[in-house]
């Protein structure tokens, strides 16, 4: 297997990112509905609406479904770019890479993954350095290693590989 070496790696334009977050954000927030029904039919079945304090059974329940919520997103992310990328990645043929252009590994996507609920949530403070940064990268891109660029191995437009 060979390798690309950073000079071969042509970093995704912004609006491809944009577009790319866009629709996996899109997708997450599609299960949101899920957390939320499985949260409220799990309180339902279990209160006793005449007890004003939630009972330990709960409480666990509320922990797991937040927990979830928080999980899953993680999880998309860090393991997403290990089978090719995001679904949003994929459908502007993206990549995630180390920025001397080897593959990811797990505990790199995991860190990545980790940067950016701090990068994007703080007011999106993490992605302002994209805006000065040549190769467009965010803080979780830069504390983790990597770099998001166009896929030089998925068909252009014409249909040639580029």
């Amino acid at each position: 297997m060979t390798h690309m070496t950073r000079l071969d790696l042509e970093p995704a334009r912004r609006e491809a990112r944009v577009v790319a977050f866009a629709v996996d954000a899109l997708l997450l927030l599609a299960l949101l509905p899920i957390f939320l029904v499985l949260g409220g039919l799990t309180v339902l079945l279990q209160t006793n609406w005449l007890e004003l304090d939630p009972t330990r059974t709960q409480w666990i329940w509320g922990y797991v479904v937040t927990l979830l919520w928080l999980v899953v997103p993680l999880s998309y992310f860090a393991l997403a770019p290990l089978r090719g990328g995001t679904v949003g990645a994929r459908l502007l043929s993206l990549r995630l890479a180390r920025t001397n252009g080897e593959p990811l590994d797990l505990p790199r996507t995991l860190l990545r993954a980790s940067l950016m609920y701090p990068s994007c949530g703080l007011l999106a403070l993490g992605v302002l350095p994209s805006l000065r940064d040549r190769a467009g990268r965010t803080l979780h891109d830069r504390y983790s290693g990597t770099l998001l660029s166009h896929d030089p191995g998925t068909p252009t437009r014409s249909g040639a590989a580029s």
